[in-house]
């Protein structure tokens, strides 16, 4: 990603922005020397300068809209388990044998 770990560069931290596996912003900026422009790392800059309150508005309209898409008929529901039931034997059967272990 083009971003120097050398421990005198300025480009550390580095903010890289993708969107569908592409970069499209990056901070700090560097320019045609290679050299970072200063930036300041608050929270509103972050904030600001990458759109995030429109992204996050953007993703969750997106979520919704995909699972409004999924409708009921596409996934049958899933019949529950019933436990077998037991003959009138088998109770007697079980019964009888704890009475013998006795």
């Amino acid at each position: 990603y083009k971003v120097s770990a050398s421990p005198l560069s300025k480009q550390l931290p580095s903010l890289v922005l993708f969107q569908g596996g592409k970069e499209v912003m990056r901070r700090p900026q560097v320019d045609k020397k290679g050299r970072a422009v200063s930036w300041s790392f608050t929270e509103e800059n972050i904030i600001r300068d990458f759109n995030l309150n429109e992204l996050y508005q953007k993703s969750k309209k997106f979520s919704r809209n995909k699972a409004e898409k999924l409708s009921p008929s596409q996934f049958p529901p899933v019949p529950e388990e019933e436990e077998p039931e037991q003959s009138g034997a088998d109770i007697q059967g079980t019964d009888s044998e704890s009475k013998k272990d006795k």
